[in-house]
């Protein structure tokens, strides 16, 4: 995987579960330059967000044409 993800990368957790959108790079509460990255997806039309590690995400696709 890429160190840096952009948004609107296509990512799945390594470990499985469904295909999400990456939002934006944010840094990780420990203060020392790690970045995480905010994620979306949808349950019941319902939008859930999370931040993960980029060692716990696989790219599925870019981000889309504009």
């Amino acid at each position: 995987m890429s160190d840096v993800l952009k948004p609107g990368n296509i990512v799945k957790l390594k470990s499985g579960g469904p295909d999400m959108t990456v939002i934006t790079a944010v840094p990780f509460a420990t203060g020392k330059g790690l970045r995480g990255y905010q994620c979306e997806h949808f349950e019941d039309e319902k939008p859930i967000r999370g931040v993960y590690s980029p060692d716990s995400l696989e790219v599925i696709s870019g981000p889309s044409a504009t």
